[in-house]
């Protein structure tokens, strides 16, 4: 018989969890932006069971790692393939990004967990050898599509998300030195794997060695092929393009950042809504939690530059009476947020100084304000309303992103804010100087959809007159769009050259213009 060794209950336990979250997306059409919050969590909940495991020398926890390993592969693979057709779609959505984020981080754990294990242990040699094909595999998948190059070197170069070891991890495995060498080990070793094939053979040591046989590396071994010729390739032009293409947008950047120094300080008088009393308790009563605060100063000359009707929008965080109704004040990922709330300040907005807080009444210095709401986000789980303050809080320390670029994390603008925090909602974008770019008018016209995930709550103007409160059709209006009984469709004007006679001996032409409309439905 064979000696067959008892894998532990925790092992079968994470490698059953990772087998079947595994499972459910080997197909890239498995994801959608709705599944975010799910792929997060999940991850998050491997990655914990990853780094508890304990491992030795003889341990049938190894499985465990070959596993992960190898559905790793199949993850990041789907994973990619959604992540280029949404790139190709018409962006990556921003909140997408922590996906990704998260997806990394994971692959950290589980590579600093491979390599806590001595090279001198046999079975290690077959998972370190899995694990240069995964880390190679990661690497290529996420960097050859030249569109999400760009977006993923800006998340390993942010700081504040802690991905820099994925750049060290791939420097010190992807060398001809490591390679080679592992290379010799596993073909002393392992080479051909049918020597080892006995009825002795322990459930473990069989389950790799069947793995390393069905690898690409083992064909090498096969063709006498040394390892390194496979795995390591130039990426001179890659980069060469890639420094070119930031040079560029540093350009841009610049300009706008001293544009923006100068015309923010240019206003030539106060907003009609600031004095408004009556109006402050009515917000205040109306507000709620997550809210989203549009604006629009047309006494300031920012305003001129802004593409759209509105040139701004904060997120209302709640009151403490708020939030302890929601039973949120106590949750850790509140503390960046509590010192602020507690003192009245209870609006999160970037401006181009930075980051800041600020209390409704400061923020009413305003000509027109609306309110929306992501329906049904106060009732959400407190697991994924944990994560809105959560990325909300990632937030802090950034500064004004002058290049409008949706994909960067270490610059941020207000629309980016809600976008990289309040959940997997698909945000329109416009594709402006080579850049995705959110603005307010994007955020604000989804509200405008059909089964739109957003709600108009309120909208208020202001003028020499007085206060008046506004009606959702009139809302549509600041957006071009037009009430056709409960939807709205986006108005635009369609011109048609036609020739007419003008007398008997000529022909002359004129343009007939009609509006034309065109409902657009919300497809998550």
């Amino acid at each position: 018989m064979k000696n067959k060794s008892k894998i532990s209950t925790f092992a079968m336990s994470s490698l059953v969890t990772f087998c079947a979250f595994a499972q459910q997306n080997v197909q890239a059409q498995s994801f959608s932006l709705n599944q975010v919050n799910e792929h997060i969590l999940k991850i998050r909940r491997l990655k914990t069971e990853i780094n508890s495991t304990k491992l030795d020398s003889e341990s049938s926890e190894k499985i465990i790692l070959l596993e992960a390993l190898r559905h790793s592969n199949s993850y990041v693979q789907s994973l990619t393939e959604y992540l280029i057709r949404d790139y190709e779609d018409g962006g990556v959505d921003a909140y997408t990004l922590n996906l990704v984020h998260e997806f990394l981080r994971y692959q950290i754990s589980l590579s600093e967990k491979i390599e806590q294990q001595p090279i001198s242990s046999r079975s290690m040699q077959i998972i370190k050898a899995i694990h240069l094909i995964n880390i190679k595999k990661v690497d290529d998948l996420f960097f050859s599509n030249k569109g999400l190059r760009g977006i993923y070197k800006d998340q390993l170069n942010t700081i504040p998300l802690g991905l820099a070891k994925w750049k060290t991890i791939v420097s010190t495995h992807l060398t001809k030195s490591y390679i080679d060498a592992l290379n010799e080990s596993v073909k002393e070793n392992f080479y051909p794997v049918e020597k080892l094939m006995t009825k002795y053979l322990t459930d473990e040591l069989e389950a790799l060695l069947n793995s390393l046989k069905g690898s690409s590396l083992y064909k090498d071994l096969e063709n006498n092929k040394m390892w390194s010729d496979t795995l390591l390739t130039n990426k001179f032009w890659t980069e060469f393009s890639d420094n070119a293409n930031e040079k560029v947008g540093a350009i841009a950047t610049g300009a706008s950042a001293a544009f923006g120094a100068v015309a923010g300080n240019i206003a030539w008088r106060e907003g009609y809504l600031k004095e408004d009393k009556n109006l402050l308790d009515y917000i205040k009563k109306t507000v709620r939690p997550f809210d989203l605060l549009m604006e629009k100063k047309a006494y300031k000359f920012t305003d001129l530059t802004i593409p759209g009707h509105w040139g701004h929008i904060g997120v209302y965080l709640g009151t403490k009476k708020q939030l302890i109704e929601m039973g949120m004040w106590n949750s850790k990922y509140i503390d960046p947020f509590r010192e602020n709330i507690e003192r009245g300040k209870t609006i999160f907005q970037v401006r181009r100084t930075g980051l800041v807080f600020d209390a409704l009444d400061d923020f009413m210095n305003l000509d027109e304000m609306a309110i929306l709401r992501v329906q049904g986000q106060a009732d959400k789980p407190a697991s994924e309303l944990n994560l809105v303050f959560e990325y909300l809080g990632a937030q802090l320390g950034k500064t004004y992103d002058f290049s409008f670029d949706a994909m960067t994390e270490e610059t941020i603008t207000c629309t980016e804010i809600v976008a990289f925090s309040y959940g997997p909602i698909k945000w329109p974008m416009d594709y402006i100087v080579g850049r995705y770019s959110i603005t307010p008018n994007n955020m604000a016209e989804l509200a405008l959809f059909t089964n739109s995930p957003l709600q108009t709550i309120a909208y208020v103007t202001g003028d020499k007159e007085g206060t008046h409160y506004r009606s959702e059709a009139e809302f549509g209006k600041t957006l071009e769009y037009k009430a056709f009984g409960s939807r709205y469709k986006k108005e635009a004007t369609e011109c048609e050259r036609k020739t007419y006679r003008h007398n008997r001996s000529s022909i002359r032409f004129k343009y007939v213009c009609n509006p034309v409309y065109t409902e657009n439905i919300y497809l998550n």
